[in-house]
């Protein structure tokens, strides 16, 4: 049996569902079974993750510039025969990033810690892995020079691949050109000598929803391609998208017009577009292996 996580961001009151104590999503149906159902499609009611007993024989760190970006682009990449590290890098964020600031009030350093919560909920509770956050402001809202940032994911990120006897490393492709995202990508590559001299492998994940624009994602590719060869590596992910899903309903804060059986359909629709680019009979995603 499923063991089930009521997220903690949600509460019943007066036969209503209320997100963060202050806002009415819906007022809900009043038949247990049927309410339990709606729960789940809403996201409210999730599941841990169970994991097979498979011997771990692969040690992957995560590179997410933002939380989320690890459950919404990467995820698909993981078996269970992986140990898995999260390295959050942005935590903090401008409240014109919470797309709930028209109906809730709040402050910078409470959604900071919004986003650590359920951070932690998806990844440790949920999928049982491991979460570091270095809870760097964006770099569209810090003045400080991005090298200097760059400077701490690399002293950080030395750290771990040597604690840790890190094999894979993931990170993501920038796609859209967001300056977090790049900020990341360029901080591994333009230190791979350093990083990657203990035959790392580093693996690229396309970013969602920026990778949803075809253009933005192959002038991006191309780009990448230009300077390093690539090995692409299509994963079937028919088994894990609900997984995926399960962990992607936690980031709540991040979209506010959609539930999970919602984000469900449109993730499905990603990775049934990606099977039909590469003849795929099962859905999958893409991932890009650099070639040593």
């Amino acid at each position: 049996m499923k063991e089930e996580i009521y997220m903690p961001f949600y509460s019943i009151v007066d036969n209503k569902l209320v997100y963060l104590e202050k806002y009415t999503i819906c007022e809900l149906p009043k038949e247990e079974n049927i309410r339990k159902k709606f729960l789940e499609d809403e996201g409210v009611i999730l599941f841990k993750n169970k994991r097979n007993e498979t011997q771990i024989n692969q040690k992957i760190l995560v590179l997410e510039p933002h939380p989320d970006d690890f459950s919404l682009s990467a995820l698909g990449y993981i078996n269970d025969n992986m140990q898995v590290i999260v390295l959050n890098i942005f935590s903090n964020m401008k409240l014109d990033s919470f797309t709930w600031k028209e109906n809730i009030s709040i402050d910078e350093n409470k959604y900071e810690e919004l986003r650590m919560r359920e951070s932690k909920i998806a990844i440790e509770e949920i999928l049982n892995y491991k979460f570091i956050s270095l809870k760097e402001k964006s770099t569209r809202i810090n003045k400080d020079n991005v090298k200097n940032i760059e400077n701490k994911i690399i002293c950080n990120l030395v750290n771990i691949l040597e604690n840790y006897e890190i094999d894979t490393l993931m990170i993501p492709m920038g796609i859209g050109n967001h300056p977090d995202h790049i900020a990341v990508y360029n901080a591994v590559m333009n230190n791979k000598i350093k990083l990657l001299d203990k035959n790392i492998k580093v693996v690229f994940y396309p970013e969602y929803p920026y990778a949803r624009c075809k253009k933005s994602y192959i002038d991006r590719l191309e780009e990448i391609k230009q300077k390093y060869k690539l090995n692409l590596q299509i994963v079937n992910v028919e088994e894990k998208i609900e997984n995926i899903v399960n962990c992607v309903a936690v980031y709540r804060s991040q979209y506010d017009d959609i539930n999970k059986k919602q984000m469900l359909a449109i993730i499905r629709e990603d990775c049934r577009a990606i099977a039909t680019e590469y003849k795929k009979e099962k859905i999958c995603l893409a991932y890009y292996e650099l070639e040593r």
